[in-house]
């Protein structure tokens, strides 16, 4: 793999990433100046805040078309890029959460294989909830030849989802 630094994006190029993550619509103008004042144009800051306000219903989508489901000036934003993480884990069903906290332990890379023999799940119950953790954008599916495995979309969202086990106790 190659790693890249993406470093803090000029206010017009997180209009750019905003305008491909919700769309050009003008309703959405004073909600996307809000979204880089308050994320200081991070781009995962930016990404992960959007993906948050869609799970909370705040933004809607239909027919591709993305709209603001109230007055932007009563979202709440949290302070951090983490808190934000830690609001979309708290969001997951128990069961989602505990598979991903049990994945945060084993590490950035998930092999299936291990995760098959750590939890008391059926292989049909593990797959389908590896996958809803694959759509919501926790982990991503990696080729490994002969063993599966998975890989946290980012260190973050892994060094978050471990955190959040002391707070669960």
């Amino acid at each position: 793999y190659t790693r890249t630094r993406v470093d803090i994006l000029a206010a017009t190029a997180a209009q750019e990433l905003l305008d491909i993550l919700i769309g050009m619509d003008h309703g959405l103008a004073s909600l996307k100046r809000l979204l880089i004042e308050r994320t200081e144009g991070r781009p995962l800051f930016i990404e992960e805040t959007v993906r948050s306000l869609k799970e909370a219903g705040v933004l809607s989508e239909r027919d591709g078309v993305v709209r603001l489901e109230g007055d932007p000036a009563s979202i709440e934003i949290p302070a951090s890029v983490q808190d934000v993480l830690a609001a979309r884990i708290d969001r997951l069903t128990p069961e989602l959460k505990s598979l991903l906290q049990t994945a945060a332990v084993i590490g950035r890379r998930v092999p299936v294989r291990l995760l098959q023999t750590i939890e008391a799940l059926s292989d049909d119950a593990l797959h389908t909830q590896l996958s809803a953790l694959q759509s919501l954008e926790f982990l991503y599916e990696v080729a490994t030849g002969e063993d599966a495995a998975y890989l946290f979309k980012h260190a973050l969202t892994e060094e978050v989802t471990y955190a959040s086990l002391t707070q669960d106790t």
